[in-house]
């Protein structure tokens, strides 16, 4: 995000996500027990939410200065919610983020904050002959 800003560092950094959430769709019946087609959808649901998921969490990071405790928070609290047992197949949850970061979005807009720029400085490691990072 520091190189890039806000938006293309979150989308870029979706692609690792996505990939490393891959093996997801084999987690509840197993290498064997998946169908291909089960394994698409899953990987299709992953790829919709990670560029939201991400984009979400760099917005908290930007706005908290760079707390990763809690971007750590919102990824665990969006984790839970997909298990949550009154929810049947977890994919409600995804409505639910693209709603929620549509509306931080506006949020942000509507406070004079960009949709586009900004990184958490506190993240960035200090340059050689640069004053250190707070």
């Amino acid at each position: 995000m520091a190189a890039r800003g806000l938006l293309i560092g979150s989308l870029l950094t979706a692609v690792p996500f996505f990939l490393m959430h891959l093996p997801l769709a084999f987690e509840v019946n197993g290498w064997q027990g998946t169908t291909w087609h089960e394994a698409l959808v899953d990987w299709g649901l992953i790829l919709l939410a990670a560029p939201f998921l991400r984009y979400l969490i760099g917005t908290l990071l930007v706005d908290t200065a760079g707390s990763t405790l809690a971007a750590g928070l919102m990824h665990a609290s969006f984790n839970a919610a997909g298990a949550m047992v009154v929810i049947p197949d977890g994919w409600q949850s995804i409505p639910a983020l693209i709603i929620l970061t549509l509306a931080v979005s506006a949020y942000r807009a509507r406070r004079g904050l960009s949709m586009t720029e900004g990184y958490a400085p506190g993240l960035v490691p200090a340059q050689p002959g640069s004053a250190v990072a707070p």
